[in-house]
């Protein structure tokens, strides 16, 4: 056998890939420990210096990727791979845009549907996901405003004439489930209880789903706008505007009894409408014309949509974001029915509108989204 030092000075060590004939020459010389060199050790500095100059200048983070091998990838597989992942990015980036609508589309199959009032236009109104078959289900309402939906119920406050109502999905059957209410506001259901706002008295307000044992839960609040609740769990969230549109409101979160009511997000300008899930809660300031997100329990808070006018109710699901904008009132007193739905992915990206010709939409709820 040939001494280690002949095998670490002969000419086939010395080249830039030394890697290869190295092994190949400590094969043929028997000699098994090697290969556990590294495989520049043998090169020189100037010979070190002068490797690979273009890789260097193209991919300077890379190339010291190439001399070990990473969970049994080579350093030019990985690099190759981390091409092939870069020239990838654009595509995804684009495909993003059309998630939330593949995602959309395909809870369609469930029977997902998004629901909204119209409280000028006196109706009930829902569509598909991303805004096809759009119509009105209920005619001749008062001014009905929240609205929430499970399984096979539809339920809303109207404030017109005081009342939470029931009726199935298609609107059919609609009758009266709690009367003598002081401005109801805002709605929201899961498969156990029924909870509302009232803004004449500034109280939350819960039920079983028939409206029996209705009673308030929270006191004291100043102007409660819509509701929602964190699925599964049921914590209670609300948007409380302390006036009209120059003054300062919070976001409010309680238990599902009604105890430990306390604000999350403080100092926004008239919020309206909420959303929350298991990640995330939304809401709309009407005063700044935005849309924001926080965690659920209000911690980084800040603006995801601007420059959003007369925006009111808010809902997420299916994989999307929704918002409602309302109508013009011009100052001689007349009406542009401008009102309109917009959908956006889960951070705002993407906006855009999926109904038209709206008069004041306000609530907003999605359907069937979790099937």
């Amino acid at each position: 056998m040939r001494p280690r030092s002949m095998a670490r000075n002969a000419p086939w060590a010395q080249t830039p890939v030394g890697r290869v004939d190295e092994r190949k020459a400590s094969k043929q010389m028997g000699n098994s420990n090697i290969r556990h060199r590294h495989p520049y050790t043998t090169a020189s500095a100037a010979e070190r210096a002068g490797r690979a100059v273009s890789e260097e200048t193209i991919w300077p983070t890379m190339q010291r990727l190439r001399r070990p091998r990473w969970f049994g990838i080579s350093g030019k597989a990985l690099v190759g791979l981390l091409t092939v992942m870069a020239l990838a990015l654009p595509a995804a980036q684009a495909g993003r845009a059309n998630a939330a609508t593949r995602a959309a589309k395909a809870l369609q199959g469930c029977g997902a549907e998004l629901y909204w009032t119209n409280s000028l236009g006196r109706s009930i109104n829902k569509s598909n996901l991303i805004g096809n078959d759009a119509r009105g289900i209920l005619y001749n309402r008062y001014i009905p405003l929240g609205l929430a939906v499970v399984d096979g119920n539809l339920y809303w406050a109207d404030q017109g004439n005081g009342t939470i109502n029931e009726a199935n999905r298609d609107g059919s059957d609609a009758h009266v489930i709690v009367r003598d209410q002081n401005k109801p506001f805002g709605v929201a259901a899961n498969y156990q209880y029924l909870y509302w706002s009232n803004q004449g008295n500034g109280t939350i307000n819960r039920s079983d789903l028939n409206g029996q044992d209705a009673r308030a839960i929270v006191h004291n609040q100043a102007k409660p706008n819509f509701i929602a609740l964190m699925p599964y769990s049921g914590e209670i969230y609300w948007a409380d505007a302390a006036g009209w549109l120059g003054d300062a409101g919070n976001i409010n979160e309680a238990n599902p009894d009604g105890s430990d009511a306390h604000t999350i997000v403080r100092d926004q300008k008239h919020p309206f409408g909420v959303a929350v899930d298991i990640h995330h809660i939304y809401w709309s300031n009407i005063g700044r014309d935005t849309i924001n997100m926080a965690n659920p329990d209000g911690s980084d808070a800040h603006t995801i949509v601007w420059d959003q006018h007369a925006v009111t109710g808010v809902a997420d699901g299916g994989g999307s974001l929704y918002w409602a904008l309302g109508k013009s009132v011009h100052a001689s007193g007349t009406v542009d029915p401008t009102g309109m739905v917009v959908r956006a992915d889960l951070y705002g990206h993407s906006a855009h509108v999926i109904v038209h010709d709206q008069s004041y939409p306000r609530g907003l709820t999605v359907a069937g989204a979790f099937c």
